[in-house]
C-alpha cells in the first residue's frame, strides 16, 4: 500500500515534469519561430551583457543574448535575436552602433542622454527599404559611435568616385579627424586622419572629398587650415574665422583658374599654405545675363507646342455673404505617360484651392471647382486630378480628353541629382497669353537663381527639353523647384532616350 502510494506520487511528479517541459518547448518556440539571430562586431562592448534591449526608433524589437570576445581578443562579438516582422527587420547596410552618452562641444550638442540614468542598449536603422534583408546569422560590423555623431563618419567606408587627397603642414593648431573640408565655405568633405609625416618633420592631414566635388581640385589648388587668425597692420586689426570658435577648425581650399590645372588625381599629395590666403574672385564670363536678356517667344519655338495654360476656378461656400470665386493660372506641360494617354504635367497647389484660399477661420469650403486646359492653337479642353504627388513635392498629373488628332508633348527629360547644376531657361507666361524665356541658374541643391522678382510659376527648360516646374514665392508657400525625378514609374514618358540630343547622350 506504501510503496503503491509511492509509485502514484513519483509518476504524479514526471507527468507535472513533463507537461511543464512541453509548455515551456511551445511557448519558446513560438517566440522564437519570429526572431533573426546575428552577431554584431564591436571593438568596445561596454555596457553591453546579456539582456541588454535592442531597438529600433525608439521600440524594443530585440535583445542581446550572449556577448563574448571576439578571436584573438580583438573585439567583441555581440550575439542579438531580434524581430523578423515587416518594418523591423535589419536589411544589408542597416547601421548598428551602441547608445552611450556623448558630448561633441558647443556646436555639435551631445546625444544619448537617457542613458545617463538607464543602462545602454544597441539601437539600428533599419536601413534603404529596397536593399535585401539580411540572413539568419549574418555578421555585422557595428559602429564605434551613433550616426549623429560628428565622429561618425570616420567609421564609414569612402563611396565610390570619392576623392582621398593628402596635405601637409609644418604644424597643426587644432585640426581633427572629422573635421570638415571647406570651399569657399561650403562643405565638401572631411579630414580622415591627422598625424606626423613619417620623418617627423613635419604634419599631414588625409582627408576625403565627396564624389560630386571632386572636380572643384585641381592641381592648383592652394589648402590651409581655417582657424581664427589675427592680423595686425597700420590700418587697424582683423580677426577672420570667428565661426571657427564654435564649430572648430577646418581644412579649406580653392582652385585659382589656371589653364594649366588639371582636376587632381587620386591620392594626390598638397603642400599647405601656413595662413589664409587672400582669395581674388569676379565674377565667371557665363554669369547670369540681366533682365535684358529677356526674350518674348514666337511660334516657331518647339517647346512652345508643348506647353499649355492650366485653369483653376473654385467657390467658396460662405454661409453669412454671397460665394466668392477663386481663380488661379498656371503654365503646365503636355506629357503622353507610358500608356499612351494625353496629360498635363502642372504644379499641385495651383489645382488645389484649400492649399491656398483661406477665408482666416478656417479650411475653407469650396464648390463647383473646374479645372481646364489651353492649349497653343487657342483650344480649351476640361481636366480632371489623376495623379499627385505627396507633399512635401508640388506636382501633379491632369488627365484630358482624346482627340481625333495627333496630340503633342513636350520633350521631357528625367535629371539625375548629379546633373542638376547648369544653365536652364525660365518660360514664364505673359499678361497677353504669350510666352518670354528668361536665363536662370540651377544649382546642385536645386535652388535657382536669376529668377525674375515678379514672375510666380514657370517651366524650367535646359537644351531644349523640360526638366520641371517652378513655383515662385507667394502668401501662401516659399518658391519651390520641382524636378520631373518625383514621377513614378508608369507615368514617366516613354522611350526618354530618343529625345536627348545627340550632344548629351
Amino acid at each position: 500500500m506504501f510503496r503503491s502510494r509511492e509509485l502514484y506520487g513519483l509518476l504524479t511528479l514526471l507527468l507535472v515534469f513533463c507537461a511543464g517541459w512541453w509548455l515551456f518547448a511551445i511557448l519558446h518556440s513560438d517566440t522564437e519561430k519570429d526572431r533573426l539571430p546575428i552577431v554584431l562586431l564591436f571593438d568596445d562592448a561596454e555596457g553591453i551583457h546579456a539582456g541588454t534591449p535592442v531597438k529600433t526608433r525608439g521600440v524594443v524589437v530585440g535583445e542581446v543574448r550572449r556577448v563574448n570576445l571576439a578571436a584573438g581578443g580583438r573585439g567583441a562579438e555581440v550575439l542579438c535575436s531580434l524581430s523578423s516582422a515587416e518594418g523591423a527587420a535589419p536589411r544589408v547596410g542597416t547601421r548598428f552602433w551602441i547608445v552611450r552618452p556623448w558630448f561633441g562641444g558647443i556646436a555639435s550638442g551631445g546625444g544619448g542622454l537617457d542613458t545617463l540614468i538607464k543602462d545602454s542598449y544597441i539601437a539600428y536603422d533599419v536601413g534603404d527599404p529596397a536593399a535585401p534583408l539580411l540572413e539568419a546569422g549574418s555578421r555585422v560590423p557595428g559602429m564605434c559611435l551613433p550616426p549623429e555623431h560628428p565622429r561618425s563618419r570616420l567609421d564609414l567606408p569612402p563611396s565610390p568616385g570619392d576623392l582621398e587627397v593628402t596635405v601637409r603642414f609644418a604644424t597643426n593648431p587644432t585640426l581633427g579627424p572629422a573635421a570638415p573640408v571647406h570651399h569657399r565655405g561650403i562643405e565638401v568633405g572631411f579630414v580622415t586622419t591627422v598625424g606626423l609625416i613619417p620623418d617627423g618633420s613635419g604634419v599631414e592631414v588625409q582627408a576625403r572629398i565627396d564624389r560630386q566635388y571632386r572636380d572643384l581640385v585641381t592641381s592648383a589648388s592652394i589648402f590651409w587650415i581655417d582657424d581664427v587668425d589675427v592680423r595686425a597692420s597700420w590700418s587697424g586689426v582683423s580677426l577672420e574665422g570667428l565661426e571657427s570658435i564654435l564649430h572648430g577648425a577646418a581644412l579649406s581650399f580653392y582652385s585659382p583658374r589656371e589653364e594649366a590645372a588639371i582636376p587632381a588625381p587620386d591620392n594626390a599629395l598638397f603642400v599647405g599654405e601656413p595662413a589664409r590666403p587672400k582669395i581674388s574672385w569676379s565674377p565667371p564670363s557665363d554669369s547670369l545675363p540681366d533682365r535684358q536678356d529677356r526674350v518674348e517667344l514666337s511660334g516657331d519655338d518647339p517647346v512652345l507646342t508643348g506647353l499649355v495654360t492650366v485653369h483653376y476656378s473654385a467657390l467658396e461656400s460662405d454661409w453669412l455673404s454671397a460665394n466668392d470665386r477663386f481663380e488661379r493660372t498656371s503654365p503646365g506641360v503636355l506629357h503622353q505617360t507610358l500608356d499612351g494617354l494625353p496629360a498635363v504635367l502642372t504644379l499641385a497647389q495651383a489645382i488645389d484651392g484649400s492649399r491656398w484660399i483661406s477665408d482666416g477661420i478656417g479650411k475653407p469650403e469650396l464648390i463647383e471647382e473646374r479645372i481646364s486646359v489651353a492649349r497653343s492653337d487657342g483650344s480649351v479642353q476640361e481636366a480632371g486630378l489623376a495623379w499627385k504627388a505627396a507633399p512635401p513635392i508640388d506636382l501633379a498629373l491632369l488627365r484630358i480628353p482624346m482627340t481625333g488628332k495627333p496630340t503633342s508633348s513636350a520633350p521631357i527629360k528625367i535629371l539625375e541629382a548629379s546633373e542638376w547644376a547648369g544653365r536652364v531657361d525660365l518660360y514664364l507666361r505673359t499678361e497677353k497669353h504669350g510666352w518670354q524665356r528668361h536665363p536662370a541658374i540651377l544649382d546642385a541643391k536645386g535652388f535657382l537663381s536669376g529668377l525674375p522678382p515678379e514672375s510666380r510659376d514657370a517651366v524650367i527648360v535646359r537644351a531644349g527639353q523640360v526638366i520641371g516646374l517652378w513655383r515662385g514665392k507667394d502668401r501662401s508657400s516659399e518658391e519651390l523647384v520641382v524636378l520631373f525625378d518625383s514621377l513614378p514609374a508608369p507615368l514617366r514618358p516613354g522611350e526618354v532616350k530618343e529625345r536627348i540630343p545627340a550632344e548629351e547622350k
